[in-house]
């Protein structure tokens, strides 16, 4: 399709393509800020009580984190509340009366190793006696007394058994919704499995998988929300266990010094341009169309014209993304982030997240000294003066610590 057809791309500035304008204004404006959350972008914590570890019941903890991300499906809490239909002389006043928190599902893999198994097998245990009984043990399955024995105790039988096994076997499931570099997380409080079940086995599947599933009931739900990274959270989203992929992405946004942050040399990318292939050096991430007269990146070769990367904008802070970054507005951010400790520390924290700082990650960061780590917050703001990524992460933590939606 032709680019020069006047239908799609009008020169005298009168917009034909309707539909695509609203999409583009309401999804990918804002850096994104309306567009639908993807379902994919997840991460779930299953927190055993302390005395699972102390028992001889041990896989849940041992395995924690795996067993986290080994969670392929799950829903998200809802509610439904009870609403009666009150009248009085025909004026009818709908009144609620209860909240009930309905059940939620959660698939597991069965993974190799029976991490997800063995977590079902210790709750079974720690609740329910018939999971503890002597398989081996000579007069087991009489046909009158299945364990005989001895008198034993059967099904749900707490009580009789130590009193740590009077403790929940959870103490909370937290999970985590991901979306632009920020999590949502939903606690469900005081959970119990309503059912659970191995999944089943079928000669004739040869492609199919097995999966572990459970059915939580619960009490209550904790909303909150943070940036990724911050104070540890999510919780062990980036640990060693969960083998989570820690190395930078090179998608960014071009500098001037990018050959010399990824150690590249012409010879190497067979071009003049120090940058690495999918980035565009020195690159204007602006909307504006340049004029005939004009240089215009975008035609350089192997651009898409009109193909804009959008990035968060607010309205409590001077946008500072435009072409030509203004060097005022770039100053009354530096100026708020020495201001706002927490801002700065949100700032610092999704910069060396996104590998703004060669070779520290969070965990080097931590380890480091007070006075190192202050060199590189002050480089970081530094170099918000030459870096609209830099610039676009303290404004975001600039407005959330100001509790404006971001």
């Amino acid at each position: 399709m032709s680019t020069l057809d006047p239908y799609l791309v009008n020169v005298n500035l009168d917009v034909h393509l309707r539909d695509a304008r609203h999409a583009h204004q309401l999804f990918t404006e804002y850096g994104h800020s309306f567009a639908p959350k993807q379902k994919f972008l997840y991460h779930v914590v299953f927190q055993p009580s302390r005395a699972v570890a102390d028992a001889s019941l041990y896989n849940t903890f041992k395995f924690q984190k795996e067993i986290g991300v080994l969670a392929k499906m799950l829903d998200l809490p809802s509610f439904r509340a009870s609403i009666e239909n009150k009248q009085q002389y025909n004026r009818k006043k709908n009144v609620q009366t209860r909240l009930d928190y309905q059940d939620i599902r959660i698939v597991f893999h069965d993974d190799n190793i029976g991490a997800t198994r063995s977590m079902l097998e210790e709750y079974y245990k720690w609740y329910y006696v018939d999971g503890s009984q002597d398989i081996n043990r000579g007069g087991a399955y009489n046909p009158r007394d299945k364990f005989a024995e001895k008198v034993p105790s059967y099904g749900l039988n707490v009580q009789k058994q130590s009193t740590a096994h009077e403790i929940p076997f959870f103490e909370y499931i937290k999970i985590y919704q991901l979306a632009r570099q920020q999590w949502f997380s939903y606690t469900l409080v005081n959970p119990l499995l309503s059912a659970w079940q191995h999944g089943d086995l079928e000669y004739a599947d040869g492609a199919g998988v097995v999966e572990n599933t459970i059915t939580v009931a619960y009490e209550a739900v904790l909303y909150d929300k943070g940036d990724i990274g911050d104070f540890g959270e999510p919780t062990n989203f980036t640990s060693e266990e969960t083998r989570y992929d820690n190395t930078p992405s090179p998608i960014g946004y071009a500098d001037q010094n990018i050959g010399e942050r990824y150690n590249l040399v012409p010879r190497l990318l067979n071009t003049t341009n120090y940058a690495p292939r999918g980035l565009i050096a020195r690159a204007a991430n602006t909307a504006s169309r340049a004029s005939s007269t004009s240089t215009n990146v975008n035609n350089q070769p192997g651009v898409l014209e009109q193909i804009i990367v959008p990035l968060r904008q607010n309205n409590s802070v001077s946008s500072v993304l435009n072409a030509g970054t203004n060097v005022a507005n770039v100053e009354s951010i530096i100026t708020e982030l020495s201001r706002s400790p927490s801002a700065t520390r949100s700032f610092v924290s999704r910069s060396i997240n996104t590998g703004e700082v060669p070779g520290i990650n969070t965990a080097a960061y931590n380890a480091l000294s007070n006075t190192a780590q202050q060199d590189i917050t002050d480089g970081l703001v530094n170099n918000i003066r030459s870096n609209k990524k830099l610039a676009s992460f303290a404004k975001n933590a600039i407005d959330a610590a100001k509790g404006i939606l971001t």
